[in-house]
């Protein structure tokens, strides 16, 4: 299945699951974790990003603590949020 564009009612819970995984930093947060910060199940965790367009992307953590591999989701900036540190450097 394709991804898709947001709806109305899953806006607000996809915001919120891209501010924690933004916070996160390069190194992504696993679903659980996700789940603990913003109180939003895991199924609809995975539903919202696997089904919606998102600047936050899928990976697989090989080597977990618990040895259960587990989705760990990392945001991935757009080409306009990785300029803008540089563009102010040249004083655009």
């Amino acid at each position: 299945m394709g991804k898709t564009q947001v709806a109305d009612k899953d806006r607000p819970d996809l915001e919120r699951l891209e501010v924690a995984v933004k916070a996160a930093g390069h190194v992504g947060i696993g679903t659980a974790a996700l789940h603990e910060k913003t109180d939003i199940a895991p199924e609809r965790i995975r539903s919202l990003f696997k089904n919606h367009f998102s600047k936050v992307e899928r990976t697989t953590d090989t080597s977990p603590t618990g040895g259960i591999h587990a989705d760990r989701w990392v945001y991935r900036p757009t080409p306009a949020e990785i300029a803008k540190p540089h563009e102010a450097k040249r004083g655009r």
